[in-house]
């Protein structure tokens, strides 16, 4: 049975569009899911999906030790999937050409996101003052807009980790660096958890963190790497298991 250790895999979606078209799509998907999947427009957004599906279906399989074609993953009333009657939790996260899983026990949240130009208007509604004291301090466009990603990202897989969606306000809680990780500035939502953050180095030009419960952490756990899949891999493990 998994334990507290955290892992992280990523799968692009190239690998994922020469797979899908090699193989087809993978079995023990449910035909909601594969529906939800194929009403995407866009074969960008379709692969990102299709990627993060198998990325999760590989690491839950190895992870659990179970055949992926009988992994049950239903949807809460948010949209979150869980594994129903585990103690184990897993999230996913898509952007640009990857996407990213994470599983561990106890709650977690992940988010990836590419660089792209930034809005600075966002910055007033979504971040709070100390966030944007951060922001104002950082030496140059290229630092601001790096760390203007590393607080998304963090704050984003606080919020998935709790599995509220966008009903926490962004203002509601803030981040602030403490040595080398990062802790909450405030919260004015009443949650009594305590939670660990890390920030795992990934692509050039993306930024990724992980947000996990503070309970379920391993004493003193170093920052985890970020497995990279290849489609032989999941092709051993996803599709043909036996």
């Amino acid at each position: 049975m998994p334990g507290r250790a955290l892992h992280i895999v990523a799968f692009d979606i190239h690998s994922c569009a020469e797979l899908l078209d090699a193989a087809g799509e993978p079995p023990g998907v449910d035909a909601a899911r594969v529906a939800a999947i194929n009403r995407f427009v866009r074969r960008a957004d379709q692969l990102r999906a299709w990627a993060g599906e198998l990325a999760a279906r590989w690491l839950l399989s190895r992870t659990l030790q179970v055949r992926p074609d009988t992994l049950e993953v239903p949807r809460d009333k948010n949209g979150r999937p869980h594994l129903p009657g585990r103690t184990l939790d897993f999230n996913v996260s898509h952007s640009g050409d990857w996407a990213v899983c994470v599983c561990t026990g106890g709650a977690v949240g992940i988010d990836v996101e590419q660089h792209q130009p930034v809005d600075w208007k966002v910055c007033r509604i979504c971040f709070t003052p100390g966030e944007r004291a951060l922001l104002d301090a950082a030496v140059g466009d290229d630092e601001r807009s790096r760390l203007f990603f590393r607080l998304w990202t963090l704050k984003e897989s606080y919020i998935k980790a709790r599995g509220l969606g966008m009903q926490i306000d962004l203002q509601s809680f803030g981040m602030r660096p403490q040595g080398r990780t990062w802790r909450p500035e405030y919260s004015a939502h009443g949650d009594e958890q305590e939670w660990i953050w890390q920030t795992p180095e990934f692509e050039e030009g993306y930024s990724l963190a992980v947000c996990r419960s503070a309970s379920a952490a391993a004493a003193e756990e170093s920052e985890q790497e970020v497995q990279r899949l290849r489609v032989d891999q999941i092709l051993q493990l996803v599709y043909y298991p036996d």
